[in-house]
């Protein structure tokens, strides 16, 4: 695969203003693989030499092919091609099992195992079972002696969902027991064995014998709605563990640690469910929102040898008032790390558990405070243990001193026999670490994720933790049209499988971690046949001064784009607090079918509270949401109009959820630069939403009056009879309440504004089934807005 044709152009706004960008089409060519690196090598001589060249005199702009303005007789990419699969490129969904085995579904549907040293593949399981059930999912026990299959799905929240569960024997390759109750909650094995622990009306049951149905309980005690064992609640599963699970195995199988979340004194949220009965089923959630009760939370540890099943509570931090449990995880199989976190989230305390004792002693290890905003970029970061657990890798923030501020790093830190665990920074600089991929321990090697090269790309790293100077981009320079990586390690990091998720077309290959072998997975042959077939969008990446930052912007040009004519923009908005919109992700969907088919630049501007690029820049957003990040989007607008291919009477902005909110603040600036918004799901007021999520950035409404008062969309409905309004949210959200809306919409036909409004019945905040309507619907709004 060769990059296409590659130059230097100096380039200039219409205002005079310096720019610089990056340009890409969406096209690869296999037939030229072998060379890839030496290409590579070639090109980036030639950058660099520009670069150099270029920065003597203005800014680089460079091109990775481009519009060329000319006639192009392939068709566009399509409508129906958002909704068709036309365009869906494969992934490699595999589960690692062993250092040297993982297991996959073929194309029919059968589970397998495979041998990355041998090459040979087990059949532990044919389709036929998976087919009888409907099953949509399965998890097969650490010894390979069963397989837990799930069916029956039905979504609760946006991770939690209930169903049947049944147990395959592998050996006599048949169903050999079932978990007698319809609407599990959660099931999962332990990490030896073929020990099963589940969820059912969230109490937790243990499961051993696999001869008949029967199952052992672990709680009693919880209360549906109310008293939650192992599994989290509407707010935690939502902003704390992004999962469907509050529970963590010891590595030997034994210990099961688990929280326990008590909603008593939680106010409800009710909304109206209307499906085909006579009278609407009101639905109920307990639903803390900014300033109101929260749950309480407790940690427990129960010994699964035990036949009693005795729990007991590990203490939490005392005198700190309200706590949240953020991070759980087994120092060793006796040492429990535990991280909480008190409810103004601006610091955090680490405890380690000595689980023998009795009762449960626990000991703090690590405290951090930020005087600038909150802990972490969603909450503190996870701990990666090294060896018997006195000391683990960890991502912090480190202070890079000269007014650049604090970003992202990758520290050991080592647990000392009292006071604080001690810190070594294993990298610096003006960059972040985003994630930890993997440790090698018998090597002492450590694989992250970071951004060094572009804030909008990820390569994946490698560091020999003793040597600090042995840091090495294992992607960088990789693929062509690759800047944006992930990867999957074995459990003691000998393979890995990596995955290229853009900005071109997905490719995925097994890699030997210490040496340069691979072998190639799936390269997605077909959708690069469909795409060069198809007139594509191409993808420009442009940086802005905005408010005494560099900004990144990206651009979705028509195929056939021509600088000497004049274009509509779209906005496409998010900018909540560590977002990140300008990114080397792979991506076609509703962007690319207005690029390509109603000839629209679609941008994206990452601006202050945005993520990747230190704390100075995020905590920017720190107490005042709904300002800074709207005035940013506002001025990126305008910097936008002074381009000359840009017909600045014809530009929109768009956002779901926070990007809603902020569409919403954006028009209700009546800046004029943005003649129509669409905002999906959004917040109007952050007063309704909920307390993990907005008092993290906002703080207690109590001690910021006026920085709530700045989020009311509602304050401003008067300038939004200057611009075009759409207005779409589904009664059924759960998680931005239609309440946001309703509110709106009260305001702005007491004001006499004029706008659009489209609801979608008991639809949550996701709106899945009715994708199709919803599209067309704002298909049709920008085409009016554009007079197309």
């Amino acid at each position: 695969m060769a990059q296409l044709g590659m130059a230097a152009v100096v380039g200039r706004a219409a205002d005079g203003d310096l720019m610089i960008a990056r340009t890409h089409i969406f096209r690869d060519d296999k037939a030229k693989l072998a060379t890839r690196k030496a290409l590579l090598v070639t090109l980036g001589v030639i950058v660099l030499i520009a670069a150099i060249t270029a920065a003597i005199t203005v800014p680089l702009l460079l091109l990775y092919g481009g519009g060329s303005g000319t006639p192009d007789d392939r068709p566009g990419y399509t409508f129906e091609d958002m909704f068709n699969q036309k365009f869906s490129y494969k992934g490699f969904s595999a589960r690692w099992i062993s250092e040297e085995d993982y297991l996959y579904r073929d194309e029919d549907g059968a589970v397998l195992m495979k041998n990355v040293r041998t090459n040979d593949t087990t059949v532990l399981m044919d389709n036929s079972t998976f087919t009888e059930y409907d099953a949509f999912d399965y998890k097969v026990s650490p010894d390979r002696q069963y397989i837990l299959l799930t069916y029956n799905y039905r979504k609760v929240f946006r991770h939690s969902f209930t169903a049947n569960c049944l147990i395959y024997d592998v050996q006599g390759s048949a169903v050999t027991a079932w978990i007698p109750y319809d609407d599990v909650q959660y099931a999962s094995w332990a990490p030896v064995g073929h020990k099963l622990v589940f969820v059912y009306k969230n109490n937790m049951y243990l499961k051993t014998d696999f001869s008949g149905n029967d199952s052992q309980p672990i709680t009693t005690d919880g209360v549906e709605g109310l008293i939650w064992n192992g599994i989290p609640d509407w707010v935690y599963e939502e902003e704390v563990f992004g999962a469907n699970y509050a529970m963590w195995w010891s590595s030997d199988g034994n210990l099961l640690a688990f929280a326990k979340f008590n909603d008593t004194q939680v106010p409800v949220m009710s909304f109206s469910h209307y499906g085909e009965t006579q009278y609407p089923m009101i639905m109920d959630i307990h639903y803390p929102k900014a300033g109101r009760t929260n749950p309480s939370v407790s940690l427990h540890v129960v010994d699964t040898t035990d036949p009693t099943y005795a729990i007991r509570e590990v203490p939490a931090p005392e005198g700190l008032g309200d706590l949240y449990l953020y991070i759980v995880s087994w120092a060793s199989n006796s040492q429990l790390y535990a991280n909480w976190v008190p409810r103004p989230q601006n610091t955090s305390i680490v405890n380690i558990c000595d689980v023998t004792q009795a009762p449960i002693t626990c000991r703090m290890i690590e405290y951090e405070e930020s005087t600038t905003g909150w802990i972490g970029v969603f909450g503190p970061s996870y701990p990666t243990f090294i060896a018997d657990g006195s000391s683990y890798l960890i991502i912090q923030p480190h202070d890079e001193g000269s007014g650049a501020g604090k970003y992202r790093h990758l520290c050991l830190r080592t647990i000392t026999q009292s006071g604080e665990a001690s810190r070594e920074w294993l990298t610096t600089g003006q960059f972040e670490v985003t994630s930890i991929q993997s440790y090698d321990e018998a090597n002492g090697i450590v694989y992250f994720i970071s951004n060094e090269e572009i804030p909008r790309q990820r390569h994946l790293y490698s560091l020999t933790v003793s040597q600090q100077d042995s840091k090495k981009c294992l992607t960088c320079g990789l693929w062509d049209d690759c800047g944006y990586y992930s990867a999957y390690f074995s459990k003691n990091a000998s393979w890995y499988i990596l995955s290229c998720r853009g900005p071109g077309v997905p490719i995925y290959t097994l890699n030997e971690a210490r040496t340069d072998n691979y072998v190639l997975l799936e390269f997605n042959d077909e959708l690069r046949t469909k795409m060069d077939e198809t007139r594509m969008p191409v993808k420009r990446y442009q940086q802005f001064r905005v408010s005494g930052y560099d900004g990144w912007a990206e651009m979705f040009l028509p195929p056939d784009f021509d600088e000497t004519k004049k274009y509509p923009v779209l906005f496409d908005v998010y900018a909540g607090p560590y977002s990140q919109k300008v990114n080397e992700q792979f991506r076609l969907y509703w962007t690319a079918y207005l690029a390509s088919s109603l000839g629209i630049i679609v941008a994206s501007f990452d601006g202050r509270g945005s993520g990747y690029r230190g704390e100075k820049l995020l905590h920017e957003i720190y107490r005042r949401m709904g300002t800074v990040e709207v005035e940013d989007q506002i001025e990126a607008g305008r910097q936008f109009q002074n381009l000359e291919y840009v017909d600045k009477d014809k530009m929109a902005i768009w956002g779901w959820s926070y990007g809603g909110f902020v569409t919403s603040h954006v028009i209700g600036r009546g800046s004029d630069v943005f003649k129509c918004g669409i905002a999906v799901a959004p917040v109007t007021d952050y007063l309704y939403y909920d307390s993990v999520y907005t008092e993290r950035y906002m703080q207690h409404p109590q001690d910021n009056e006026k920085g709530y008062n700045d989020t009311i969309v509602m304050h401003q409905v008067e300038n939004f009879k200057k611009a075009k309004f759409l207005l779409v949210h589904g009664t059924g959200d759960d998680n931005v309440h239609f309440q946001h809306t309703a509110d709106l919409v009260d305001a702005l036909t007491r004001a006499e504004a004029e706008f659009d409004l489209m609801i979608y019945t008991d639809q949550d905040h996701s709106i899945r089934t009715t994708r199709k309507h919803l599209y067309n619907k704002m298909n049709n709004f920008l085409k009016e807005c554009f007079d197309m």
